[in-house]
Order: structure tokens, then C-alpha cells, then sequence
């Protein structure tokens, strides 16, 4: 059974941003902030939806500047109404969609909730860090989390979502612009976006 991780393309694509101040006004101290906590952790009782968010991203000569259908932020997906009608049905048994009013328009940020150590489903033989606590390899049980189509894992400390080939697919099938999936796990440097989805 094949994993991936998925990421942003943010090389050809804009990425989402918060408005800082306002997750200070509502939600106070940093540790309840949406977008700084990435544990898999529900959020749909705790936070004022929809809340506002851009695809200003942190822009630069290095970023794109054109619009996603799907984007990745931490694990988590932003969707717009395009994306969340392919995805939904195969991944609403592992998280929240949580409506956002992204540039004026209804858009979705699934939070991915499911988590390989809740099903033993980390292999901890294979999986490893080296001395400064960077991961140097990620690897799963595949018949532990074979009942997730996306899932994270405490091990890199929740920041990159890992999918079965499902998900994948259809990302691929719908032609949904602005991620890609490298089966190099958990390395965002090790990937290459996919020429034909850009």
C-alpha cells in the first residue's frame, strides 16, 4: 500500500494566510490560535466560523501567483467549493470542514484529525530522527491506517498530512490545481510538483 504526503505547490500557487490580529482579538493567548496549533485536534466548537482568510500568502520572487483549487497549510486543506465537492466524501470520516470566507468567497478548511498513533499505526522500527530532532524517515503500518484516506502523526509534530492513493486520484482525475504528492514521506524538500497539474 502506497502513501503520500501532499503539499502546497506554492511555487506556482498563491498559499492561505490569517489575519493575525483578529485571531489575537478572538482567541487571546497564541496556543489557542487556528493557525498555529496543528495538532489533531477539533476546533469546530472553538473558533467563530465562518472566519476570513487570503490567498495573499507570503509572496515573493520565489511564490506563484495563481489561484488554487486546493492548497495545504500544516496537514490541513483549504478547499474551495470545486475541491470540497471531490474531496468531501472521501475524506469526511477524518476530520472537520470548517467554512471560511476566503477573498470574499465560501471556501473550506479541512482539519484533519485522524492520527497514526491512535491506531498504533506509526512503525517506530522505521521511522527516525537524527541528533537535532529533524525526521530522517517516516514509515506507517499500512493495515493500522488503512481506514484513513488522510491522517497525520504526532512523530513531525503534526505538520504534514500523509494520504492513501484514493485521495491522490482524485485530486488527480478532478485536475485540482495547487498541490502535489511526493511518496518521499514527510520531506516537503524531496518533491517536485507535478508538470501537468500546473
Amino acid at each position: 500500500m502506497q502513501f503520500y504526503s501532499i503539499y502546497a505547490d506554492s511555487e506556482s500557487y498563491r498559499t492561505i494566510a490569517f489575519d493575525r490580529n483578529k485571531m489575537f482579538e478572538e482567541y487571546g493567548s497564541l496556543r489557542n490560535h487556528f493557525n498555529l496549533n496543528y495538532e489533531a485536534r477539533p476546533f469546530a466548537n472553538k473558533i467563530k466560523m465562518p472566519f476570513n482568510i487570503s490567498l495573499n500568502g507570503e509572496q515573493s520572487d520565489f511564490s506563484g501567483h495563481k489561484i488554487p483549487d486546493i492548497s495545504e497549510h500544516y496537514g490541513r486543506l483549504f478547499l474551495t467549493e470545486k475541491a470540497y465537492e471531490v474531496v468531501k466524501d472521501i475524506i469526511k470520516n477524518d476530520g472537520e470542514f470548517l467554512p471560511v470566507i476566503c477573498d470574499g468567497v465560501k471556501a473550506y478548511i479541512f482539519n484533519t484529525l485522524s492520527l497514526a498513533e491512535s491506531v498504533g499505526g506509526l512503525d517506530t522500527e522505521l521511522s527516525s530522527k537524527d541528533e537535532m530532532g529533524n525526521r530522517t524517515n517516516i514509515a506507517f503500518h499500512a493495515n493500522n491506517v488503512k481506514e484513513f484516506s488522510i491522517f497525520k502523526t504526532e512523530f513531525d509534530h503534526f505538520i504534514s498530512a500523509y494520504c492513501q492513493q484514493s485521495l491522490k486520484e482524485a485530486i488527480e482525475s478532478a485536475e485540482l490545481k495547487g498541490v502535489f504528492f511526493t511518496a518521499n514521506l514527510g520531506n516537503r524538500l524531496a518533491k517536485k510538483p507535478i508538470e501537468s497539474w500546473r
